[in-house]
């Protein structure tokens, strides 16, 4: 008799009763696989056809509110709309495409297309540059329509306190309404601001040829004006150069006296005193400032004074031909033009005096 057999009969239970109880435990906790987030499950229709899976959306992105100017016109922001923004401590930028516009104080488009494809702009103060039509309760800055009998008037005011011998000059070539308008309104300026001046007029056909528009201004500097004004013309600039070779003050648009002394006011020899400039540039920081005033200018207005597009530039007065009280007074007199009080005198549209 051998105990073998039992024994081993008794090893085979323990090993079968070990594996069922593993196996119970594997069924019981199963291992856990890496997942990378919710996946889309397959769903079945009642009659049991397979329906696509819906996308998980990713969460939406927050938008960057606008800025407190947006500028709809290609980028980058224009130096002076920049400027301006500063001066004012708002912000600015340029409009991105498909982005909105919540937010935004002052909308400015260069055009009437540019603001319709802009779409709603809700409650801001809608500025154009340049079109026919303002959009309802904002501005329309009409580039047509400039005031350059304005601009020659605040010309003449500077030249009549300008002016040592009382004897003033003013040159312009041809017929034209735009000729018209600034030779009309400098003297209109003339008048204002030195009634007792003496005032020589040289009204030339033309003014096209720089030779001959350089002989004629060193004719006219002996004619005993000490300040002369010449007309925007093709030669102007020739003209000009030939007038401060000769000691004569000269001022003029700010396109003729680049022209003829270039961009750098620093170079300009002494006697070239001043211009001025019909900028919608200059109309658009006045408009900005005027709103940020409480006083926003509405409809359609031309490049003047009233609007700020029309303003002297920068004085080259080395010899301190203007002095303190006749800034004052010019200051004076721009505001009484900008204010309707003070009548330039001149038909905008012809020319012609009044």
């Amino acid at each position: 008799m051998t105990l073998e057999r039992p024994a081993l009969r008794a090893g085979r239970r323990l090993a079968v009763l070990f594996g069922a109880a593993l196996l119970v435990a594997c069924q019981a906790t199963p291992t856990p696989l890496p997942t990378t987030g919710p996946l889309p499950t397959a769903a079945v229709s009642a009659n049991g056809t397979p329906v696509a899976p819906t996308p998980i959306a990713p969460a939406p992105t927050p938008t960057r509110p606008a800025p407190q100017i947006v500028y709809l016109g290609p980028a980058p922001l224009p130096q002076a709309l920049a400027d301006t923004a500063a001066e004012l401590g708002l912000s600015a930028g340029v409009h991105e495409p498909g982005s909105g516009l919540s937010g935004a104080q002052v909308v400015i488009a260069p055009d009437a297309e540019s603001l319709t494809q802009a779409g709603s702009i809700g409650s801001a103060y809608t500025i154009v540059l340049d079109g026919g039509a303002a959009p309802e309760g904002g501005l329309a800055l009409d580039q047509s329509q400039a005031r350059w009998d304005q601009a020659g008037f605040l010309l003449g005011l500077a030249a009549g306190w300008a002016t040592e011998a009382r004897q003033i000059g003013v040159v312009s070539a041809g017929s034209d309404a735009r000729t018209l308008a600034y030779r009309n309104g400098f003297l209109s300026g003339v008048r204002y601001s030195c009634a007792t001046c003496l005032i020589d007029q040289f009204d030339l056909p033309e003014l096209s040829d720089a030779a001959i528009a350089a002989s004629q201004g060193a004719q006219f500097s002996t004619y005993g004006s000490d300040v002369i004004f010449v007309a925007p013309a093709p030669a102007a600039g020739a003209m000009l150069q030939a007038l401060a070779q000769n000691r004569i003050v000269v001022l003029a648009d700010g396109a003729d006296m680049s022209a003829a002394f270039g961009p750098d006011r620093n170079a300009w020899p002494e006697t070239a005193l001043v211009d001025v400039g019909v900028d919608p540039a200059i109309g658009l920081a006045q408009a900005l400032r005027q709103f940020a005033a409480g006083t926003p200018l509405t409809g359609v207005q031309p490049m003047s004074i009233e609007t700020g597009a029309v303003a002297l530039g920068p004085w080259h007065d080395p010899r301190g031909l203007i002095t303190p009280l006749d800034q004052r007074d010019i200051d004076t007199a721009r505001g009484r033009v900008a204010s309707g009080a003070l009548d330039v005198g001149v038909d905008p549209v012809t020319g012609q005096p009044k």
